[in-house]
């Protein structure tokens, strides 16, 4: 098996449905929600994206200087400092 016959299989809406309905984790295959049926969306909150995105914390972007700072950072802990 190739990597592109993985990534294919993983995006197809059948393991979307799948993980959906088993692993309760959204998927990138909006078809896979058409076949899940409504309880275990509405379980996840799946049914309302408006609504499970109200919840979340989204990043915007930062400045250049502080975004080299982190990364510089980053790599300080990755190194044991």
């Amino acid at each position: 098996m190739s990597l592109r016959d993985l990534l294919n299989a993983l995006s197809d809406f059948g393991s979307g449905q799948y993980i959906i309905e088993n692993w309760g984790y959204a998927h990138a295959n909006a078809a896979a929600y058409d076949v899940v049926d409504a309880e275990p969306l509405a379980a996840y909150g799946f049914d309302d994206v408006q609504k499970f995105f109200e919840g979340s914390l989204f990043f915007d972007a930062v400045e250049a200087v502080l975004d080299a700072k982190m990364l510089r950072e980053i790599k300080r802990i990755k190194s044991g400092f």
